[in-house]
Order: C-alpha cells, then structure tokens, then sequence
C-alpha cells in the first residue's frame, strides 16, 4: 500500500455533524486516489481520519450521512440507560466491530503507513495529547482513541484509557484544528478540510455559573470551557 503525497498533512477540524461536509471531501480525495502519509484529526475529524487511513467510502458516508437514524445513536432513552445523550461507546466502539451498524477495516487501517495523529483533551493535565498507531495496541485501541477525541462532556460519558480520562480535542490548545501537531513534526504545507466558515468566531460560554458548579473538582477542564472562545 502505497501514499502518494509525502509533503502534505491533511488536517480535519472538529466540528460534530458539520463533518459530514469533511466525509465529503474525504470521499472525493479517496475516489481520486489521492493518499496523504500523514493525517491528523480532532473530534469529529478524528473518525475522518481513520475512516480516510482505513479506505472505507462506504463507511465515511454512512458515518455523517446514514448512521444518525440508527435507534443506538442518541436520545433521552440512551441517557436515562446511563448512556449519554449521545451513546459514545456504541458510536465509537461497538458499532465498527465486525457484523455490527459500521464494521471496521482494522485489516487496511494499520497496514496503512499513513502517520495517524487523533487529538484528544487530558482532563487533569489540561493538555491535549495526540493519539498515533503506535499507541493503539489493538483494535478496540482505534476506536477507544477516536472516542476520546470526540467525547462531548456532559452529553457523553468520559473515557478512559491507562488510568486517564479524555474528552473533546477541541477543548485544547489548536481550537479543533490540530495544525499544531504537523507543525511540530516538520511539514510546513497542510491541506486542511474546515467546518466553519473562514470569518467564524466562537462565543463565550452562556450559564458560567452552571459550568462552575457542575466541572468545580475539574478545574483544568473548567477553564479550558470557559476560555475557548479566546
């Protein structure tokens, strides 16, 4: 298996259902064998970036596009079960094993030498903490990660993987668009796929004292909340 462009990341921003505009793209870059060595994702854009490594047009389209009708996906019923509003563990997890709502191409995903970057948020720490292959051990690994870097707090249950809990990458330092990553790394040329428009500026957080009182043992995660519209 081979990639063909070297000198370029491609970059997915986050950006929950919005990404079904990113399936898109991915589609057409897959449709066009157009193979990137390196691809980074946060949130939404982290289940771009293993359904782009792993090859899948039918799974990228069903993920944005089909699966939202899925009785599992969310609802106050998956809430009162102890799901989260939005079932994450079956979203991420349960439906890309084989003969279930997604299956997984594990098989082509890790043969892949594509270099996989899933930006997630370390509660405690505060940081935000790039996934790649070589952290993910085995399959469940993928999907574990993929979650923990789409995780919404309060609508979904918060991971956890070797002792620590994740959520959203978008609660970090890159915003949702993890050029920082690539950046570090050495490249300096990006194809980024965006889910907002160009002049788009997040608003301050509305009910702070809510959040206050709900994240008050979380205090790292409380303030990245708060201050991520700056």
């Amino acid at each position: 298996m081979i990639n063909n462009i070297k000198d370029t990341a491609l970059i997915f921003e986050g950006g929950g259902m919005r990404a079904s505009f990113s399936s898109g793209i991915t589609n057409v870059l897959l449709e066009n064998n157009i193979y990137f060595d390196y691809v980074a994702g946060i949130s939404a854009g982290s289940s771009c970036v293993v359904n782009y490594v792993s090859r899948d047009i039918e799974r990228t389209k069903k993920s944005f596009v089909d699966f939202i009708n899925d009785p599992n996906f969310a609802g106050l019923d998956q809430f009162l079960r102890g799901h989260g509003f939005f079932n994450s563990k079956y979203i991420y997890e349960e439906s890309g094993l084989q003969n279930q709502a997604l299956p997984f191409d594990f098989k082509t995903f890790f043969t892949n030498p594509a270099k996989v970057r899933l930006g997630s948020f370390q509660v405690d720490t505060g940081k935000t903490v790039y996934f790649s292959k070589k952290d993910m051990k085995d399959d469940l690994d993928v999907m574990k990660m993929t979650r923990a870097s789409s995780t919404i707090p309060i609508a979904m249950p918060t991971p956890n993987i070797n002792g620590l809990e994740y959520l959203d990458g978008g609660l970090g330092f890159s915003g949702g668009i993890p050029i920082d990553i690539a950046l570090r790394e050495g490249y300096k040329k990006f194809f980024i796929v965006l889910t907002r428009e160009k002049d788009y500026k997040k608003e301050p957080m509305n009910n702070e004292m809510l959040l206050k009182l709900h994240f008050r043992h979380q205090p790292k995660l409380l303030d990245a909340i708060l201050t991520r519209h700056e």
